[in-house]
């Protein structure tokens, strides 16, 4: 059985009787027929489909034969999605290319929810996420490891959920940091915020949870907010 070589454009032909693809170089090349009857047959440049996974056997068209199809049929998929199609030519099956599953979404990133809308955001400044911003929405915003509006999945000093939270109050257009059900004390702007209270933020204020400090940016102020709804 000929050992196929695949050029750099995806064809696949035998090294044997090529030096290079005959394919990209649109050649083609006489052989004796099968059969030793002194005759001969050509493979032509635009053999079949071009792009397919190599035969099983040496693609030249037998005297008074034609080129053999190339039949796909379709595998069941897997679980993971992985399984593509196979090829089946003169009765043998080769296996196509794999389609491999999506990319997860960014798991540090919550749903998209269109109730929600966007009223600051908080900015990492110091640890695993600096650089990075996050969204806070119109009510309340809560911050977690595994659970809430804003996951920190990188720092494992954050608590499991609920940590701290902000709140958004539209009829009156101010914002607050409360603390959460937690037993990880929280900072704002340096000091401890105490179980039960709250503070009302102001634009670049500085909240620190676990190992991350944010600096607080507000959308809605003086300039715009969002209209309360009746």
């Amino acid at each position: 059985m000929a050992q196929y070589k695949q050029c750099p454009q995806g064809h696949y032909y035998d090294p044997t009787m090529y030096n290079t693809c005959p394919y990209c170089s649109g050649v083609s090349r006489s052989v004796d027929a099968p059969g030793g009857l002194g005759s001969s047959s050509t493979i032509p440049v635009n053999y079949q489909n071009q792009n397919v996974v190599p035969p099983t056997a040496d693609p030249v068209t037998p005297v008074g034969g034609s080129i053999p199809t190339i039949e796909v049929v379709n595998s069941k998929k897997s679980n993971s999605d992985s399984a593509g199609t196979t090829s089946t030519i003169g009765g043998a099956t080769v296996p196509a290319p794999i389609n491999f599953p999506k990319p997860k979404e960014n798991e540090d990133t919550p749903p998209e929810d269109d109730t929600k809308f966007v009223v600051g955001w908080l900015v990492a400044v110091e640890g695993p996420y600096r650089g990075r911003s996050f969204e806070l929405y119109n009510g309340y915003c809560s911050i977690g490891r595994e659970q809430g509006d804003i996951i920190l999945k990188k720092d494992k000093q954050v608590s499991r959920e609920k940590n701290i939270s902000t709140v958004y109050d539209s009829a009156n257009n101010c914002f607050y940091i409360t603390a959460g059900e937690s037993r990880n004390v929280a900072h704002f702007n340096g000091k401890a915020i105490l179980s039960g209270s709250s503070k009302e933020m102001t634009a670049y204020d500085e909240i620190k949870v676990g190992t991350t400090k944010f600096i607080f940016v507000p959308f809605c102020c003086d300039k715009f907010s969002w209209s309360v709804e009746e």
